[in-house]
């Protein structure tokens, strides 16, 4: 299945298309929050008018599209974190963030030389 990059398809895409893994982490867990206290809420109104229960029976399988969405992007978000936590990707980051600020590019080749030997 394929996640749809948009803020018209995913509403959840927009608010974090642009976070830090910390940051999308927090909304991505708000969001869950929220559904789920929806469906709290509901079960806990058994008196609840039939007005009500036919407003959120409505709401239901938009409930279900968000949560799908939102599932979507948390399994990537921990696809992300393990590949970001790991050495290769943590010592590759470094090497282009030392070319960016200026490093020598002798000292980031003499690295890899180094590497290659041991």
């Amino acid at each position: 299945m394929l996640l749809p990059l948009s803020q018209s398809a995913d509403p959840t895409f927009g608010k974090i298309r642009n976070l830090s893994i910390e940051g999308l982490a927090r909304i991505l867990q708000t969001g869950v929050m929220r559904i789920q206290e929806a469906y709290a809420h509901f079960r806990n109104r058994p008196d609840a008018p039939i007005a009500e229960i036919h407003e959120f029976v409505k709401r239901i399988p938009l409930l279900q599209s968000e949560l799908r969405l939102l599932n979507q992007h948390i399994n990537i978000s921990e696809l992300l974190r393990r590949t970001t936590d790991g050495l290769l990707f943590r010592e590759h980051w470094q090497r282009e963030r030392g070319a960016l600020e200026g490093d020598s590019i002798l000292d980031a080749l003499e690295i890899e030389v180094k590497k290659e030997v041991d």
